[in-house]
């Protein structure tokens, strides 16, 4: 049933494969449904949060905001990079900084980002880490060309 829900554009195949994913999620819903019968009341709270996420991950739609990319990692999130060869990228954004000396760089600063940031707005949480941990500030500051003001 799954191997059926593959290559689903293909104008042969839509149909078989949007006929095989609407019966995945019933199976999966109702699996959900019948967990969530047999489970007692203690179990039920303990997984409240997971069967809410396995919910969520079931149910989602395409035009949803927040959607489930990953069960066992649930912040992970689409990245749209606007590249044509690579446009999206899966995970969360990460900043750093480190030390200017080739071949002995050292990280001073290493913050990860769970919403989507503007990269120009990710340095200065990473000055004030620098600050925090009583670390000189740079004298100089090199960073992506996403974060510039005036890109060319």
């Amino acid at each position: 049933m799954v191997r059926d829900t593959f290559n689903g554009k293909h104008s042969k195949r839509a149909g078989a494969a949007k006929k095989a994913k609407k019966r995945l999620k019933t199976i999966a819903n109702a699996m959900l449904r019948e967990l969530d019968r047999k489970m007692t009341e203690e179990q039920k709270s303990i997984y409240k949060e997971k069967m809410s996420l396995y919910r969520r991950g079931v149910n989602q739609q395409k035009n949803d905001k927040n959607k489930v990319y990953s069960l066992h990692k649930p912040h992970t999130q689409c990245i749209a990079k606007g590249k044509p060869h690579k446009p999206y990228e899966f995970g969360n954004k990460a900043g750093l900084i480190t030390s200017g000396k080739k071949g002995e760089k050292i990280i001073l600063a290493i913050q990860g980002f769970l919403s989507h940031p503007f990269d120009g707005h990710t340095i200065e949480p990473l000055l004030n880490q620098m600050k925090n941990n009583d670390i000189c500030l740079p004298k100089e500051l090199v960073y992506d060309r996403g974060a510039k003001e005036n890109q060319r």
